[in-house]
């Protein structure tokens, strides 16, 4: 497994970046699976263009060659804190290939960027991303009520945090 630090979001998806088809599947993908048909992003060209406008920090999971997961940061206060975000491949969400690269992301955004804390949202019907969070040492901090829409009702999401010391005391 590697992780590639890639450039600003807008640069990737606007040049013949190499795994572009790859990074489009899983935009679909997540697309599809977490906002339905009325989440909020109509399809997976908005949300390619919400990307465009406000994802920072690109970094690419690759396993075998193949492109597996893209993590980026909105938000960021440089020497602060940054709100991370994730998708990533459904043959590869597992917890032995996920766990141990959602820390080596982790682990290079608090170095590269010298950050105190890194934020994660997740809607509270999301059990599997919240465990996850969870299991990467993500802390419970707080809850957002009717945050996120989902199938035409509105869902309270849960705020996980999880500061530097945390991270390297693990």
């Amino acid at each position: 497994m590697k992780v590639i630090a890639g450039g600003m979001m807008d640069y990737i998806i606007d040049t013949d970046f190499p795994e572009k088809e790859a990074l489009w599947e899983m935009i679909q993908d997540c697309a599809h699976e977490f906002f339905g048909d009325d989440g909020g992003v109509v399809d997976a060209d908005s949300f390619l263009d919400w990307l465009k406008r406000y994802a920072e920090y690109p970094l690419f999971g690759y396993m075998d060659g193949k492109l597996f997961s893209c993590s980026y940061l909105c938000g960021t206060q440089p020497g602060f804190k940054a709100a991370i975000h994730c998708f990533s491949h459904p043959d590869y969400r597992t917890p032995e290939i996920m766990i141990p690269a959602s820390r080596t992301v982790l682990g290079l955004y608090f170095k590269e960027l010298d950050l105190q804390k890194l934020e994660g949202v997740v809607p509270e019907y999301n059990r599997p991303a919240r465990l996850f969070d969870l299991r990467i040492g993500m802390k419970k901090d707080g809850r957002f009520r009717e945050h996120f829409l989902y199938q035409g009702k509105m869902h309270d999401c849960i705020l996980y945090t999880i500061l530097r010391s945390e991270f390297y005391g693990q």
